[in-house]
């Protein structure tokens, strides 16, 4: 195999944040003293920074020899259906399943997992949408948000030392976009709230979203998102609209020190997420 940052090469060159396996397996490095002023590990190491490539390469047990993997979802783009041809019928009788039910893939960039059989399936990302197994069928998974997946030329020893290679590759190509169909079977409609009618909130209101606002200012670091998710939540559940609030909750995230997308993201979960239990709801206003 070759050293990890000629591998990554024409991968950051298209866009696509990867990061170093453990050579062999499908384990990431996830011991945070090997680097301590970066995130927790694994597919949070995801880059497309030819330098932070070569750190991996010098500074990570094994270089510069890694495996490699993708970050799929909205940080790459790239969502990938994984198919384990190799665990018996299953996957190509839900595929046939789905065909007769007028629901194809198109025709994509394709990895071939040479061992097992298996085949990742590449596709452009179509919008929010998370990692699952077998919703789509037996042994057909979904790599998208929250997930990753091994590239070519990684090496599974577990599989009998043989490398993942291209059937079809995707380099100076445009992935097709994800069938809708796929997102339509597998995202939920969006949760329709029901806000108080008025348009000004009573002073006392007001003051828990002040407090909130302070909350989130004084967040220590690596809980932050955690935070602003709670206290945006519930101010939501105090009867809110987005529209009186969001801006405030979102200036104050920004000065907290978070990222623009990771803001957004995080606010529209909190606007998105039913709470029907009413524990639940008590426990929110404490």
């Amino acid at each position: 195999m070759d050293r990890f940052s000629i591998i990554a090469a024409p991968f950051i060159a298209m866009g696509w944040p990867v990061f170093p396996v453990r050579r062999g397996t499908n384990k990431g490095f996830f011991r945070k003293e090997l680097m301590p002023d970066l995130p927790r590990g694994g597919f949070y190491w995801g880059t497309t920074d030819p330098e932070m490539i070569l750190r991996y390469e010098r500074e990570l047990p094994g270089g510069p020899y890694h495996n490699i993997a993708l970050r799929t979802g909205a940080e790459s783009g790239v969502v990938v259906i994984d198919l384990d041809f190799g665990k018996g019928p299953e996957a190509q009788h839900a595929l046939k399943d789905l065909r007769r039910q007028g629901k194809t893939f198109p025709l994509t960039p394709v990895a071939v997992d040479t061992p097992s059989g298996g085949q990742h399936w590449y596709y452009r990302y179509r919008g929010p949408l998370s990692s699952s197994a077998g919703k789509l069928g037996s042994h057909i998974d979904i790599r998208a948000d929250g997930g990753l997946v091994l590239l070519p030329p990684s090496v599974r020893n577990d599989r009998g030392g043989r490398a993942y290679t291209w059937q079809e590759e995707p380099f100076g190509k445009a992935l097709p976009l994800l069938p809708r169909w796929v997102q339509e079977m597998l995202q939920p409609p969006p949760v329709q709230r029901t806000y108080h009618s008025y348009s000004i909130p009573p002073a006392a209101s007001i003051e828990k979203v002040a407090w909130r606002l302070k909350v989130i200012a004084e967040a220590p670091e690596g809980q932050r998102n955690d935070t602003l998710y709670r206290m945006y939540a519930q101010a939501l559940d105090y009867g809110h609209p987005p529209a009186q609030i969001a801006g405030l909750f979102f200036k104050a995230a920004l000065d907290a020190g978070l990222d623009h997308n990771e803001i957004t993201k995080t606010m529209r979960s909190a606007e998105d997420r039913e709470r029907e239990d009413p524990r639940l709801r008590r426990r929110l206003r404490e």
